[in-house]
């Protein structure tokens, strides 16, 4: 697996900088991971599969934002409903907040009614006790912070999963969303902007859900960090490196030329995949 010495090693080749004399290493690094985003935003090449939990009563899920919690142990001996707290997000980020509704003595559901902002990690809940009895737990799911895309929905009902249906916002808005406040099992999907998703109808209950994503590398700091990019996306990284690294320097003839072979590399690794995919071996 490549790592950040072996990128650079790769990219000076290109550059004809074996000594260093031109590019710093930490020229280099920037050139890099930004090179790797673009080759992820190209190839989507890493996917994550998101487990994100749907509130109720929420229509919208950001990347980033608490999304939901699932109750993992409603407690008992409440007699009004219990305060919830969810933990702060790193520095530049919106506290999310959450309210709890009883069933019985017990916690029955949790809804988020503000996702808040900036969340790298999922939070921790916090549920106040009970006068006496046994306090409530929960957990929380935030759709990671760098997702580049959502390729699909799919909501988990029971023992069925469901793939929810892709449209414009404009067509949502007509077919979802003309009935203000109606909430049954989502079954549509739109995106709106670049880190925002509504869903609808909008969730009546507690419902998982699952995310198949697209999600950007994190950076390499250390020259033995190991990419998360395989081969053969791997080989394409120096190329779009040396594009940048040319690029910045204004010469943008040898820019245009590295940035023509990384398009055909790439090309070619996309290729080298996707020819061996069979959709399927029954026929259509």
């Amino acid at each position: 697996m490549a790592t950040l010495q072996s990128y650079i090693n790769d990219t000076r080749r290109l550059l004809h900088d074996s000594t260093g004399k031109y590019w710093t290493d930490l020229d280099l690094t920037a050139a890099i991971n930004q090179a790797s985003r673009r080759i992820v935003a190209d190839s989507s090449c890493l996917r994550s599969l998101q487990t994100i939990y749907l509130s109720p009563g929420l229509e919208t899920y950001s990347y980033g934002s608490v999304s939901g919690a699932n109750v993992t142990l409603a407690g008992s001996g409440y007699v009004t409903a219990p305060a919830v707290s969810i933990s702060a997000p790193p520095s530049g980020g919106t506290q999310a907040t959450a309210t709890a509704t009883l069933s019985g003595s017990g916690v029955g559901f949790i809804t988020v009614t503000n996702g808040g902002s900036g969340y790298t990690s999922t939070p921790s809940f916090t549920i106040a006790a009970p006068p006496a009895g046994v306090t409530a737990k929960a957990t929380g799911s935030v759709p990671n912070i760098n997702t580049l895309d959502v390729l699909n929905i799919t909501v988990v009902w029971g023992a069925l999963r469901t793939i929810l249906n892709r449209c414009s916002f404009t067509q949502f808005q007509a077919s979802v969303r003309q009935w203000t406040g109606y909430q049954a099992i989502p079954c549509v999907c739109s995106s709106y902007g670049q880190s925002q998703w509504y869903v609808g109808p909008i969730p009546d209950q507690f419902y998982v859900s699952e995310w198949d994503t697209v999600v950007a590398p994190t950076d390499l700091v250390n020259l033995t960090d190991t990419s998360p990019i395989n081969y053969p996306y791997s080989d394409t990284v120096a190329f779009y490196a040396a594009h940048i690294a040319k690029f910045k320097e204004q010469s943008y003839a040898e820019a245009d030329k590295f940035l023509e072979l990384y398009q055909r590399k790439m090309h070619h690794s996309i290729r080298s995949v996707m020819t061996r995919m069979l959709p399927s071996a029954y026929g259509s």
